[in-house]
């Protein structure tokens, strides 16, 4: 098992930025690996899965290599008021790991925890096919709910208008894009707790997703759920990961 800590210029947002990667080579010696994107919650960075799930057994358990970017303060998307992490996450970072790693970019899945389960989910939806599956733990469509004053400036910095809902059947919708997905070949999955702060855009989401993608947790989307969740994920990849 390798761990690497990737510290690099990024073009896209015009400064340095980590990824820390999880590379299984030991124990499976194969010349191609499928990638799991793991996006971390609002405010935490490229330590954040590290940290705090066993995310280099898992990844050497199921086969893969495991790539965890920052995302900051931005929601997956080029801020209106900031740097473009979405062109980051989506157009810089997978060719730039193909580079340097072993990985098979036709074979990606993509994470996130609330906030990085926003931008996994909205990544995916907008580049059709280019994601095997999708997986956002305890995080809806931002669209669907409502911020206080505080959060709102970070609402404005990203989407730029504080007013969230404002900016609904526009690309940041997910229900929208999820409708306007349907025949995919990407699989769009949910999982979340009953007590998540995103509770109510959760709901709405639930909707638009097949009821047998969605798992619910036993409690809010603490990391030791979240960890299960995905294992749940995974184990329904298994097919695809292995081969």
């Amino acid at each position: 098992m390798a761990l690497i800590q990737m510290n690099m210029y990024s073009s896209a947002l015009t400064t340095a930025t980590t990824v820390n990667i999880v590379v299984p080579l030991e124990n499976n010696a194969r010349k191609k690996y499928p990638v799991v994107w793991l996006l971390p919650p609002f405010g935490m960075d490229y330590t954040a899965w590290l940290r705090n799930t066993g995310i280099e057994h898992i990844a050497e358990k199921y086969n893969f290599i495991a790539a965890m970017p920052s995302l900051s303060h931005s929601f997956g998307v080029d801020m209106a008021h900031g740097l473009k992490y979405y062109t980051m996450l989506q157009k810089e970072l997978p060719l730039l790991l193909a580079e340097y790693f072993p990985v098979n970019l036709a074979k990606q899945y993509i994470v996130g925890i609330r906030e990085g389960g926003y931008a996994a989910l909205r990544t995916a939806l907008l580049n059709d096919d280019f994601y095997r599956a999708a997986l956002t733990i305890g995080c809806g469509s931002i669209t669907d709910e409502d911020f206080d004053i505080e959060k709102q400036k970070y609402i404005l910095n990203a989407f730029g208008n504080k007013e969230i809902s404002k900016l609904k059947n526009t690309n940041y919708d997910l229900t929208m894009l999820l409708d306007k997905a349907e025949g995919s070949n990407t699989k769009f999955y949910l999982a979340y707790g009953f007590y998540d702060n995103y509770k109510k855009s959760i709901l709405e989401l639930s909707k638009h997703i097949k009821d047998t993608n969605i798992k619910i947790l036993e409690k809010c989307s603490s990391w030791k759920e979240c960890e299960k969740a995905l294992g749940w994920f995974l184990k329904e990849m298994d097919v695809t990961l292995k081969h």
